[in-house]
């Protein structure tokens, strides 16, 4: 008798113990799945605040290049507006010029 009731007790205990456990990790569970969602809303929170902190810099340089007026186009070898001089405008240029007197070379041709 006394060993069938502490086969019981032990067998309960058991029972108890592992409900017990199970219980402890369900909650454990629930917990960690709470933790990733708010960590999955955190980042979302911050990647929203950055494509809209990248949304006002893109508005800010539109902003920008919207008030820039545009230059004249120059006349001359500089004539594509940039200030660089074409290939075409510095041929003429160094063939206008020639050898200078103390350099070797070949005038472009």
């Amino acid at each position: 008798m006394y060993y069938a009731f502490c086969a019981t007790a032990l067998e309960t205990d058991g029972m108890n113990q592992i409900c017990a456990t199970t219980i402890t990790y369900r909650v454990l569970k629930q917990e960690h799945v709470i933790r990733l969602l708010v960590s999955e809303k955190v980042k979302a929170a911050k990647a929203l605040r950055e494509l809209d902190q990248t949304a006002d810099i893109a508005r800010h340089f539109s902003d920008l290049v919207s008030k820039l007026e545009p230059s004249p186009v120059p006349d001359g070898p500089c004539a594509d507006g940039l200030g660089t001089p074409s290939a075409e405008s510095l041929r003429t240029t160094l063939l206008r010029a020639g050898p200078r007197s103390g350099q070797h070379g070949e005038a472009l041709s």
